[in-house]
């Protein structure tokens, strides 16, 4: 008999300052929302507003205080923690009440990769979300990536 105890740790946003890989920063297309520490939980929320209310030419580092005043646009009812930390299996949900698709992409060790496909690709407002891992240097046995998290 074998036994495998994994901490499960679910796919989680941050809505801090990231440093953005430089290969990524070249092509000119990530918009990275930063915010106070307290803003965390809604990062999902604030991603899916700069998608809808940014231009194409906006990129790099954007404060939140930017997209607060969209904050009440988005609905969130009924939503596992109502918009705070949206678990992937809700974004399907989330796309119906809003009118909109979302697609969310990983991206770690240099490679882009599918989580979230919309299946309603066909509407007026489309937002592309990239997920990037979290390596902690402080807590080496605890380190977060696709890999465990996907596999456990």
């Amino acid at each position: 008999m074998e036994q495998t105890v994994a901490k499960f740790r679910p796919l989680g946003g941050s809505c801090t300052l990231y440093q953005i890989p430089e290969n990524l920063l070249r092509k000119r297309c990530i918009l990275n929302i930063t915010g106070p520490p307290d803003l965390d939980g809604h990062c999902f929320e604030y991603a899916v507003l700069a998608g809808l209310y940014t231009g194409e030419d906006v990129i790099g580092q954007l404060p939140w205080s930017e997209l607060h005043q969209y904050r009440n646009v988005l609905k969130f009812d009924g939503l596992a923690g109502s918009g705070r930390y949206m678990p992937v299996t809700n974004i399907g949900e989330f796309e119906k009440m809003n009118l909109l698709s979302v697609n969310v992409y990983g991206y770690e060790g240099g490679d882009v990769f599918p989580i979230y496909v919309t299946e309603t690709y066909r509407r007026e407002r489309h937002v592309n979300l990239l997920l990037m891992s979290s390596h902690r240097d402080d807590d080496d046995d605890d380190v977060e990536n696709f890999d465990t998290i996907m596999d456990h």
